[in-house]
C-alpha cells in the first residue's frame, strides 16, 4: 500500500504544487525517496495504532499473533497520541511559517 501511495503522490506532484505553494510547503521538488519514506512511515504507524484497538489487524502476518491488541488499555492513549501529534505538527508548522 505504501508503494502505491508513494507512486501516486509522485505522479500527482505537479498537480498538487499549487496547493503546496499555498501552504508554503514547497521549497523545490521533493525527492521520490521523501514520498516513499513518508508513505512507509504513515502506513506502518497507522497499522500499529489500529493493531492496539482492532482484533482483526495482524501486523505480524502471516502470524495471527497480535502483541499490540489490548483495546481497553490502549484505545484512549492511541487517540491521545494522534491528537498530540496533530497539535505538535500544527505548532511546528506555524512556528516555521512565522520564521519565514
Amino acid at each position: 500500500m505504501a508503494l502505491i501511495l508513494a507512486a501516486v503522490m509522485i505522479m500527482l506532484e505537479g498537480l498538487l504544487s499549487g496547493f503546496f505553494r499555498a501552504l508554503r510547503l514547497e521549497e523545490g521538488r521533493l525527492r521520490p525517496t521523501a514520498y516513499l519514506a513518508a508513505a512507509i512511515l504513515g502506513t506502518w504507524l497507522h497499522v500499529l495504532l489500529d493493531a492496539t484497538m482492532y482484533p482483526d489487524v495482524k501486523p505480524l502476518w502471516p502470524s495471527t499473533y497480535n502483541p499490540f491488541y489490548h483495546p481497553a488499555a490502549l484505545m484512549v492513549p492511541a487517540y491521545a497520541f494522534c491528537v498530540f501529534t496533530a497539535i505538535l505538527g500544527l505548532a511546528i508548522f506555524v512556528r516555521e511559517r512565522k520564521a519565514d
